[in-house]
This record gives structure tokens, C-alpha cells and sequence, in this order.
């Protein structure tokens, strides 16, 4: 719990923590009611920023999804998305030999079919923008993302290739 809260470990940090579990107490308007519990009624995941980021790390990892995404709202959902796809180019640019880090892969025209594949692969198996992707994979403008869609899907050799990474990525079809 303390971890949660960001405090030490130590005396000071349970202090703290005793603190403020003493203040909510006393603070009527920090009460659990309806509007504190909209949160909860609407999204699957309530805690810090860190929190947040652990428990999409771990579902993206598994390629979790909830059972039903209707209870979802737009920003957990768009955060569930995000950290699918992002788990998905990972392992395919990993599957590829191409560095993983966005930063890393601009300029890197040497890798424009690699490139083309994962694209397609995002585009079929996650419902990321086209700005997303463009960013994530470092290939400039958006307008691109298409660009390479249509080459993946009008040529058979990539065709065959893209299926080859959507194996070894790990991709549940």
C-alpha cells in the first residue's frame, strides 16, 4: 500500500499514511458516495498514474482484455488499446531484429519493408490510430500508414510474410 501512495517503506512512510488515512476520516466530503464511486461503477482499474501503468503492462503482456469493454471508459479503453499495441509492435520488432525503441527507428529506411509489415499487423490486430502508429514506429507523416497497408495487402510474398510475423509475434488469431 505504501509503494501505491509513493512513501518510504519505513516508519515515516506509515506515518504518513496513518496521517492520511486520519484526515479522510475527519474530511466528511471525502466519504465514499455516489460521485466518488462513479469511478468505479464506470472504469475496471482505479489507483495512481503508476498503478495504472503496472496493471496495463501486465494485461498487455498477456494480451488480457477484459471480458466486456462496455463498462470501460473511453480513457481505459484507449489506454488498454495503446498498451496492446505497443506490446504487439514490441514483439515484432523484436521478432524482426529491429531495435525496439521508437527514437531508434527514425531514419531507419534500410528497414521500410519491416516497417510495411508491422504496420499491417497493427492495422489488422489493434485499433490504434494511423498518428500512433506513425509515431511509434517512426515513419513520419500518418498519411504513410495506408501507403503501406495497401502494398502488404496487393502483394502475395508480403502476404506470406505477414502471416510469418503474426506467428512469431504471438499473435491470437
Amino acid at each position: 500500500m505504501l509503494e501505491e501512495f509513493e512513501l518510504s517503506a519505513d516508519k515515516s512512510g506509515a506515518r504518513s499514511y496513518a496521517s492520511y488515512l486520519e484526515a479522510r476520516c475527519v474530511n466528511k466530503a471525502a466519504l465514499v458516495n455516489d460521485e466518488s464511486l462513479k469511478i468505479l461503477r464506470r472504469g475496471w482499474c482505479v489507483g495512481s498514474v503508476s498503478f495504472r501503468k503496472k496493471v496495463m503492462d501486465m494485461l498487455s503482456e498477456q494480451d488480457a482484455i477484459p471480458a466486456s469493454t462496455e463498462s470501460l471508459s473511453s480513457d481505459a479503453l484507449k489506454d488498454l488499446n495503446t498498451a496492446q499495441a505497443e506490446a504487439l509492435a514490441t514483439r515484432a520488432l523484436e521478432a524482426l531484429g529491429m531495435p525496439i525503441e521508437a527514437n531508434d527507428l527514425y531514419g531507419w529506411g534500410k528497414f521500410k519493408m519491416e516497417k510495411d509489415l508491422i504496420i499491417a499487423l497493427l492495422r489488422q490486430f489493434t485499433p490504434v490510430s494511423n498518428k500512433w502508429i506513425a509515431k511509434r514506429l517512426g515513419i513520419g507523416h500518418p498519411s504513410r500508414i495506408s501507403i503501406a497497408v495497401r502494398k502488404v495487402r496487393d502483394s502475395q510474398i508480403l502476404q506470406q510474410r505477414l502471416a510469418a510475423l503474426a506467428i512469431k509475434s504471438k499473435v491470437k488469431i
